[in-house]
C-alpha cells in the first residue's frame, strides 16, 4: 500500500492546482474578488476530502468471460479498427466531435469508455501478479488513442498502486513518465505546435490562457438547472433517448475563434463562473455533486486502491477540461465494475446448473 500519497489528497490537489493556475491571470487583470467563488469551492472540497477514508487492498473475483470479452475487444480494435496509440490524428477527433455534438456518445463510443476501465478490474482481481500485470499492459493499448492524458493515467495509477515508496526509485519513474509523455507529445503534435517547444508543457499553459481569453469575452452562459440536466442525462445512452448535451468546450472555442481547428479546454472554472446567476451557489452545487459521486464510487468498489487511485487520477486529467467529464467517466467505471460482477454471477449460475444435471 502506498502510504505517501493518498487518493483523497490527489483529488483535492487537482481542484486546487487547475483552479489556482487558471485564476491567477484573471485575479491579476480583474481584481481579487474574481477569485472568491473558487476559494469558496476549494474550502468546501477540502472539508469533504479530508474526512474521506484511505484505500484498501481489497481484491475482487474476476470473470473468465470478462477477460475473454475484453481480450477479444482489444484484438478487434487493434487489428480491425487501427486502434493503436496515436495512430489517429487530432483532426479526426475534432471531426467526430462535430458530428456527435449535442447527441452524446454513440453506442460504440460508450462501449469504448466503459471498457477503458477494464484494466483496473484486471489489476484489482484475484489473479496472480504476473498475469495481472501482463493483461493490464496489453489491455490498455487500444484505449490510449491520441490522448497523452490517458497514457499518463494508466502509467500513474499503476505506479501509485503497485510501487512502494523509495525516493530514488520514484525519482527515476517520475522522470521516465515525463520523458515518455513528452516524447509522445512531440510524436503527436510536433515541436512547433503550441506556445512552448514542449507540447507537454503546453498542455498546462493552454487551458490557463484559454480561460483568461474567455473571461475577457462575453461568453455563452447557462443556468444551474441546465447544468443539473447535463448530469441527469449522463448515465442514459444516446441511442435510448434523444439527449441535449451542452458541449461547452466546443461552444467556448467558437466564442473565441472563428474557425474550430482543435477543441480548446478551459479547466473546470467555466462550470463555476458561466453556469448559474451566482458563482457561489454554483460552487456549492458542484461540491454536492462531487461528494455524491465520491461516496458512490467508494461504496461500490469498497475503496479498492486500484479503483480509488484511478478515480483520483481522473480529476488530475479531466479537471483540465470539465468536472462533468469526471462524472461521465466515473459512471463508466461503475458500469465496467458491475459488468464483471454480472458475468461472475452468470458463470457461477451456469456452473451450478451443470452440476445439478
Amino acid at each position: 500500500m502506498n502510504n505517501i500519497i493518498h487518493p483523497k489528497w490527489i483529488i483535492f490537489f487537482s481542484f486546487f492546482f487547475w483552479g489556482i493556475l487558471a485564476i491567477i491571470p484573471t485575479y491579476s487583470l480583474y481584481g481579487a474578488d474574481k477569485s472568491y467563488p473558487l476559494i469558496f469551492l476549494l474550502f468546501i472540497i477540502y472539508l469533504m476530502t479530508k474526512n474521506l477514508k484511505n484505500p484498501t487492498d481489497y481484491n475482487f473475483k474476476i470473470s473468465k468471460l470478462f477477460i475473454a470479452f475484453v481480450l477479444f475487444y482489444v484484438f478487434f480494435q487493434i487489428f480491425f479498427n487501427n486502434a493503436l496509440p496515436f495512430f489517429n490524428t487530432v483532426d479526426s477527433v475534432v471531426s467526430d466531435f462535430n458530428k456527435t455534438e449535442g447527441y452524446g456518445r454513440s453506442a460504440s463510443s460508450l462501449l469504448d469508455t466503459i471498457l477503458s476501465f477494464a484494466p483496473f478490474v484486471i489489476l484489482a482481481s484475484d489473479l496472480k501478479k504476473t498475469h495481472r500485470y501482463l493483461l493490464y499492459f496489453v489491455v490498455i493499448i487500444p484505449f490510449i488513442g491520441i490522448s497523452r492524458g490517458l497514457l499518463f493515467f494508466y502509467l500513474t495509477v499503476f505506479f501509485f498502486a503497485e510501487i512502494k515508496f523509495n525516493f530514488f526509485k520514484w525519482s527515476i519513474i517520475v522522470f521516465s513518465i515525463y520523458l515518455t509523455i513528452s516524447w509522445v507529445s512531440v510524436l503527436r503534435d510536433g515541436v512547433d505546435s503550441g506556445y512552448n517547444a514542449n507540447p507537454f508543457i503546453d498542455s498546462f499553459l493552454a487551458p490557463v490562457i484559454n480561460f483568461t481569453l474567455l473571461y475577457q469575452k462575453d461568453p455563452t452562459t447557462f443556468t444551474s438547472f441546465e447544468y443539473f440536466t447535463q448530469i441527469i442525462q449522463k448515465p442514459i445512452p444516446s441511442f435510448i433517448i434523444d439527449k441535449n448535451i451542452i458541449s461547452t468546450n466546443l461552444i467556448y472555442t467558437r466564442d473565441l475563434y472563428d474557425k474550430v481547428e482543435t477543441i480548446s479546454v478551459f479547466t473546470y472554472l467555466p462550470e463555476i463562473y458561466f453556469f448559474g446567476k451566482n458563482p457561489f451557489i454554483q460552487s456549492f452545487l458542484v461540491s454536492i455533486y462531487f461528494y455524491v459521486i465520491v461516496k458512490v464510487i467508494n461504496t461500490v468498489t469498497k475503496r479498492s486502491k486500484y479503483f480509488y487511485y484511478a478515480f483520483a487520477l481522473l480529476f488530475v486529467i479531466l479537471l483540465r477540461s470539465r468536472f462533468l467529464d469526471v462524472i461521465s467517466f466515473s459512471l463508466a467505471m461503475i458500469i465496467c465494475f458491475y459488468l464483471n460482477k454480472f458475468l461472475c454471477v452468470f458463470e457461477l449460475s451456469f456452473k451450478n446448473n451443470s452440476i445439478k444435471r
